[in-house]
């Protein structure tokens, strides 16, 4: 069984403001070499934080 990758706070917010840069939601997963469910989530919670990753989770 594969062990869940685990990204660290300062990731997941470079993760959202590298996507809000003008990408596609495709293209900077790609780049950054994770899902696009993953980085969908945190887009997703960033936009529903103002902006901002919680460091606890999605």
């Amino acid at each position: 069984m594969a062990k869940r990758r685990q990204f660290n706070a300062e990731f997941k917010q470079d993760a959202v403001n590298y996507y809000s840069s003008g990408k596609t939601l495709g293209q900077a997963a790609k780049d950054l070499k994770i899902g696009e469910s993953t980085l969908g989530k945190l887009v997703s919670a960033a936009k529903n934080n103002n902006g901002v990753v919680d460091h606890r989770g999605y």
